[in-house]
């Protein structure tokens, strides 16, 4: 196994499709991985700043990945990560495949249109 070892931090609402995702991806690119769900329902409501007050980052990490739609300075996180590198994600989880460069996933649908009416 690689020697990459992400921290993946989210809430409580992305947890389950979050480690659906990150799974897929770990076996496929041979990485290994720990997340850690924040007190929070909704993670596009965090800070960095609120982010440095919970975050519990093992030793083993060698970077940390924060939700996309986080926003602002991450001062407040570089005395807890040390020399480890520490990045905002994609603002959606289903495009972690291409963050770690993977294919994306088709945008064909099929050969059938549908339309949807409504009164």
């Amino acid at each position: 196994m690689d020697d990459r070892h992400y921290h993946f931090v989210t809430g409580r609402l992305a947890e389950h499709s979050l480690r659906r995702v990150v799974a897929e991806l770990a076996e496929q690119l041979d990485f290994s991985y720990t997340i850690d769900v924040l007190p929070i329902t909704v993670a596009a409501l965090m800070t960095p700043a609120w982010i440095a007050r919970k975050l519990n980052i093992p030793s083993e990490a060698t970077q940390i990945i924060l939700p996309g739609y986080c926003e602002g300075d991450l001062q407040p996180l570089s005395a807890l990560v040390d020399k480890r590198v520490i990045e905002f994600g994609p603002r959606d989880l289903r495009q972690l495949p291409q963050y770690f460069g993977q294919t994306p996933p088709p945008t064909d649908y099929g050969r059938y249109r549908t339309e949807i009416i409504a009164e």
